[in-house]
C-alpha cells in the first residue's frame, strides 16, 4: 500500500483525485480509513463477545479468521506507514475491554488491591501483547487455532501469576 501512489489508488477506486481529497487529506488518511473499516469492527465484535474462560481461544480464532479474509491487505497494513495509528486504535479497544475484565476478576476473587494505574497498565499490556501475537501469526501464516492457543497460553500464565500474588499476599493490598 505504501508503494501505491494516490493516483493509482483513485484509478483503482474509479474516483477522481478531487473526490478523494474532499474526504481524505492524504494517502495515509485514506489507507487508515480503509484499515479501520477492515479491522475495527472485528476487534469491537471480539471485545463485545469476550469471555475469559474455556471459550477464549475460540473467540481469538474467530477474530484471526475474520482478519485472515483480508490477508494481503492486513499484511500490507502491518508494514504500512499507518500501522502505528491503527495499532493505537486497536490497542485502545482491547485495553478498555481487558480493563473491564480485570475489574470483574478482581471483584470475583479474593480481595486484591491494585492501583488504578496498575490496572490500566495491565489492561494495556494484555492488549498490546494480544495484538503483537496476532500480528506475528498473520505475518507467519500461522493457523488461526495456533495463534488463538498462543494468546490463551499467555493469558493463562498471567492468571497464574495473579493467583500466586493473591496466595502470597493473603489478599493484602498490593500496590505497584
Amino acid at each position: 500500500m505504501d508503494e501505491l501512489s494516490l493516483s493509482q489508488i483513485v484509478k483503482y477506486a474509479q474516483v477522481s483525485r478531487q473526490a478523494c481529497y474532499e474526504h481524505f487529506r492524504d494517502k495515509d488518511a485514506l489507507i487508515l480509513a480503509a484499515a479501520c473499516e477492515i479491522c475495527l469492527p472485528a476487534y469491537k465484535s471480539f471485545v463485545d463477545d469476550i469471555v475469559i474462560d474455556e471459550t477464549y481461544p475460540d473467540q481469538v480464532a474467530r477474530l484471526v479468521d475474520h482478519l485472515g479474509r483480508y490477508d494481503k491487505a492486513v499484511k500490507h497494513l502491518i508494514n504500512s506507514s499507518v500501522h502505528g495509528q491503527l495499532n493505537e486504535k486497536i490497542c485502545q479497544i482491547l485495553a478498555d475491554a481487558y480493563l473491564k475484565k480485570i475489574f470483574a476478576q478482581i471483584e470475583a476473587g479474593n480481595p486484591i488491591e491494585l492501583s488504578e494505574e496498575t490496572q490500566r497498565d495491565t489492561a494495556r499490556f494484555l492488549a498490546a501483547g494480544t495484538q503483537d501475537i496476532l500480528i506475528d501469526g498473520m505475518l507467519r501464516d500461522r493457523e488461526n487455532e495456533e495463534t488463538a492457543r498462543r494468546v490463551e497460553n499467555v493469558r493463562s500464565a498471567l492468571e497464574l501469576v495473579i493467583g500466586a500474588l493473591r496466595a502470597t499476599s493473603g489478599g493484602a493490598d498490593i500496590e505497584q
